[in-house]
């Protein structure tokens, strides 16, 4: 089945291990045929190796705002607006940040404003949105993603950050005795 290894990957970008996850899209993305650039952007833009993550800002002319289709469907979008920052763009940058969390907002994309703004280097909606993320869904494995993801180290010392995580992963700690429980015990009701 075409893309069934991208659980695999995401598990690994999920974690940090990106080396790893590279390894899993350049042995398959080939041989299956599958677009694989989201995933590739990601690790990139992850790992501060932003002109193989988006090829155009190697080329790119300051004076030109770049301007990319920008729709709640395709959520790198802010990436390639961390990018720019981190390129030196900073106003470019952050306008398509800007732009991308007013779709965030309008559709209460949680995850997605927290990310944004940490991005933006925005401490307090940062955390602000982590919160809402981890009170609209507890177990959401993005929040494991903080751990690994390096724009989110500047809050790792936030006390409110301490607690939202230090919950998610009591919750986890529970979630994960219960399915060991289930299997342990075979008393999987259907």
């Amino acid at each position: 089945m075409p893309g069934a290894f991208f659980p695999m990957a995401w598990m690994y970008i999920n974690q940090g291990y990106y080396d790893e996850a590279l390894e899993i899209l350049e042995s398959r993305c080939m041989s299956e045929q599958v677009d694989c650039s989201y995933f590739y952007e990601m690790i990139y833009t992850f790992t501060r190796q932003f002109d193989k993550a988006f090829p155009q800002l190697e080329n790119l002319d300051p004076k030109i705002t770049p301007d990319p289709p920008i729709t709640p469907e395709d959520t790198l979008d802010h990436l390639f607006g961390y990018a720019l920052t981190q390129k030196g763009y900073v106003d470019e940058g952050t306008e398509i940040l800007n732009r991308m969390i007013k779709i965030f907002k309008k559709n209460q994309s949680y995850w997605q404003l927290s990310e944004a703004y940490a991005e933006l280097g925005n401490k307090d909606s940062t955390v602000f949105y982590l919160k809402k993320t981890y009170d609209d869904n507890p177990i959401l494995n993005m929040l494991e993603f903080t751990k690994h993801y390096p724009v989110f180290y500047f809050i790792h010392d936030d006390p409110d950050y301490k607690k939202i995580i230090g919950e998610y992963d009591q919750d986890k700690a529970v979630l994960r005795e219960r399915i060991f429980n289930i299997a342990e015990h075979k008393d999987l009701i259907l």
